[in-house]
């Protein structure tokens, strides 16, 4: 299944500068894997060094949280659009 990940403009610089990178897999974490196998320097961005996502790294699947679903197990649908949304914070 073809998957479209929309990177944001913080994390494009790790893919090449682009914005969106298609890639292939039945779940999110299948599709951020093959995200990694393609451009591996963005491995660090998005997961800690045990493998677990960044808690600052939030992950929608059709402008849905994924949270809200079955997280990174979440299954996908061809033509499915999963964004990366860096957490920002400030003072």
């Amino acid at each position: 299944m073809n998957v479209k990940i929309r990177i944001p403009a913080s994390l494009s610089g790790f893919v090449l500068g682009n914005r969106e990178v298609v890639v292939s897999g039945n779940t999110v974490q299948e599709n951020l894997r093959n995200l990694i196998d393609k451009h591996g320097s963005i491995a660090d961005k998005l997961f800690d060094s045990s493998g677990k996502l960044r808690r600052f790294i939030n992950l929608y699947l059709n402008e849905r949280d994924i949270r809200e679903l079955d997280g990174v197990e979440t299954v996908i649908s061809d033509g499915d659009v999963i964004s990366i949304i860096p957490a920002f914070s400030g003072g």
